[in-house]
């Protein structure tokens, strides 16, 4: 499992207001909004909780910083990165997800040429069991990297909460042991939760309220962009006759041990990327609050009280342009 260890801190001022609304390339709308953070103003739009349609964002002196657009939570086309002084730094083409070509200027003066290209370092491909792999990155390729606890609900979450879908998988697959699952005192996997203790903390009653996710957030040098990796599923659910029927944390899981499961389960979506549950978590189409942050140590050291759950995901998005445009 791979730790990452840094974290960038920015201070933050944070204000939105709903603008408009964007026809976007599937025929619906999204909502357009702008919000302030660190001395950035950003314009962004979104739709169903994700990221959807035009971003931008301006240094304080008015210059572009970033202009690009997401599709259902992840990057799409054309991104181009700009200094404080205006002056163009590269461009990405999203051709295919997390696996950008990059096009670099020479110099300050030079203009993009075809001799700077920087292709792919690979191409993401499903394997035999039907996710597709992550891309092996070396520590020392990290450049940026930040944890955080992400909070997914049940609203715009159809594809996960649907019928009880995704529970409904992990439960199975809890119940007959074909998974490791763990204590939910310890998100650290050193206590194992065997399958007589796990059957205790369920009964036919038992529904997810919500999942939590810890995940890590980096940027390498080896693709020049960011990618989001999960390592931690943890659900919590409501039950009666157990904590009060109030929602309780029923155990830890380590995500990448669930891919395969995960795989196996088919959707069907307005969404062409998606076509089993592990697709969701891979291509970031799911609505989510960040509601913590982690120290130095990977341990959760910070709650965050946002006022807008799109606030700590544009946040950590623009720190990790900084630290490629710098």
């Amino acid at each position: 499992m791979t730790k990452l260890f840094q974290l960038i801190l920015l201070s933050i001022v944070f204000s939105v207001s709903a603008q408009n609304q964007e026809n976007v390339d599937n025929g619906t709308y999204a909502t357009t909004r702008d919000i302030s953070i660190s001395g950035l103003s950003i314009s962004y739009a979104e739709q169903n909780g994700r990221l959807h349609g035009s971003y931008i964002s301006k240094y304080d002196n008015g210059k572009t910083k970033v202009i690009g657009q997401f599709e259902n939570g992840i990057k799409t086309g054309i991104w181009t990165y700009y200094n404080v002084e205006g002056i163009k730094v590269y461009s990405e083409n999203y051709v295919d997800h997390i696996a950008p070509i990059s096009v670099f200027n020479k110099s300050s003066r030079d203009s993009v040429g075809s001799d700077n290209e920087v292709k792919p370092t690979y191409t993401p491909t499903r394997n035999h069991k039907g996710y597709v792999d992550y891309f092996f990155v070396n520590k020392e390729a990290y450049i940026w990297s930040r944890r955080q606890w992400c909070k997914i609900e049940p609203e715009n979450n159809d594809m996960m909460f649907g019928a009880d879908r995704l529970f409904s998988v992990l439960n199975d697959l809890a119940q007959d042991e074909s998974i490791v699952i763990y204590d939910s005192t310890d998100d650290q996997f050193t206590k194992q939760l065997n399958a007589e203790d796990y059957k205790k903390r369920v009964n036919s009653s038992t529904k997810v309220a919500y999942y939590e996710i810890k995940e890590d957030f980096f940027s390498d040098n080896d693709r020049y962009t960011s990618e989001h990796r999960i390592i931690t599923l943890t659900p919590f659910v409501v039950s009666e006759g157990i904590n009060d029927g109030k929602p309780y944390k029923l155990c830890h899981l380590y995500y990448p041990e669930l891919r395969e499961y995960l795989a196996q389960h088919s959707i069907n979506t307005y969404n062409l990327r998606i076509t089993n549950l592990d697709d969701i978590f891979y291509f970031r189409d799911f609505d989510y609050s960040v509601v913590g942050i982690s120290s130095i140590y990977g341990r959760r050291s910070k709650s965050i009280n946002a006022n807008n759950r799109f606030e700590e995901r544009i946040k950590a998005i623009e720190q990790a342009h900084s630290v490629l445009i710098d």
